[in-house]
């Protein structure tokens, strides 16, 4: 059977400030409550320095490359492998993964607190490689830098959420 996806009733980690399990429910009650939950990001960068990004099918705004919450029972990792290979089709390995950071974010327009764990892969993935999932996505892209800080230059172009990752992670002058 096919995952629903954002299913209310999947069983998530709930969590404290140190990112230690301290309960779990569904994400429905998580988000009713506000509670501190996990999820992961995945951003895919490719051999010219373009990053994937997803469109979302809920609000068409651009999004991280993959992620989202995941069942209680995974860690970061392997929710980054699950996540991958749902949302776009393709199979990654633990060590295509480089973790980026973890950090803690609230979002008040849904309530969303969460400790997301950010990972980079860096790997040159083709556009027709991606069997992507139809149901969540309306398409997915890559973006050089330039026209990202020109995107986000724009409202209502990408999730709040990414927008923020994006400029503090992968758009900075290094």
């Amino acid at each position: 059977m096919k995952k629903i996806p954002h299913d209310p009733n999947e069983i998530i980690a709930l969590v404290n400030e140190k990112d230690e399990v301290i309960g779990k429910a569904t994400r429905k009650e998580t988000h009713e409550k506000g509670a501190l939950h996990r999820e992961v990001f995945v951003i895919i960068q490719n051999r010219k320095n373009e990053i994937l990004l997803q469109k979302r099918k809920d609000n068409l705004l651009w999004d991280s490359s993959s992620g989202g919450h995941f069942p209680h029972n995974q860690t970061y990792e392997e929710a980054a492998i699950r996540e991958v290979f749902e949302e776009l089709g393709v199979k990654i390995k633990k060590t295509d993964l480089e973790k980026v950071a973890k950090e803690e974010i609230h979002s008040t327009k849904i309530v969303n607190n969460r400790i997301v764990e950010i990972f980079l892969i860096k790997k040159d993935f083709k556009l027709a490689e991606f069997n992507i999932d139809k149901m969540e996505l309306e398409e997915v892209k890559y973006f050089s830098k330039t026209e990202l800080k020109q995107m986000l230059k724009k409202e209502n172009q990408t999730t709040g959420v990414v927008a923020k990752i994006l400029k503090k992670y992968f758009l900075v002058n290094k």
